[in-house]
């Protein structure tokens, strides 16, 4: 799983006061289907904002689409897989909460291992279909 770098502030900072974060990218197959992103590991300071976290994972990924026409995503139940397999995009969804860059680990009550993921803001995502993996 690849790593997003910590920037060199966070180096310094006790390893009790940094949340590890799973971040995945979203895109859409041609039926506007997910489809996730391969994991990335990103390390950032409990109390440091997340704006930090996305300009850096913007950054060192070179993501093409500007940092402001990025959304960052988290899902209630940790992932975004419908509540029914069901193939037809019928199945249940625990829609996702937009993160903001004022936000920090602590005001989220983060754990090691949250996942977030960031999508282009003019991608319409069926989120009732199972997503596929993209490698």
């Amino acid at each position: 799983m690849e790593s997003i770098k910590a920037t060199e502030d966070l180096k310094s900072t006790a390893t009790s006061d940094i949340t590890e974060i799973t971040v995945h990218e979203i895109t859409v197959g041609s039926d506007e289907g997910l489809i996730i992103g391969p994991a990335l590991l990103a390390p950032l300071g409990n109390q440091e904002k997340l704006d930090v976290l996305f300009r850096r994972i913007h950054d060192q990924l070179h993501v093409k689409i500007p940092l402001d026409d990025l959304v960052w995503l988290q899902f209630p139940m940790g992932d975004p897989i419908p509540k029914s397999k069901d193939e037809n995009g019928s199945g249940a969804v625990h829609l996702p909460a937009t993160l903001y860059g004022h936000q920090t680990p602590e005001s989220l009550h983060w754990q090691d291992g949250v996942k977030i993921y960031f999508k282009d803001k003019s991608l319409h995502v069926d989120y009732t279909r199972n997503p596929e993996a993209r490698e």
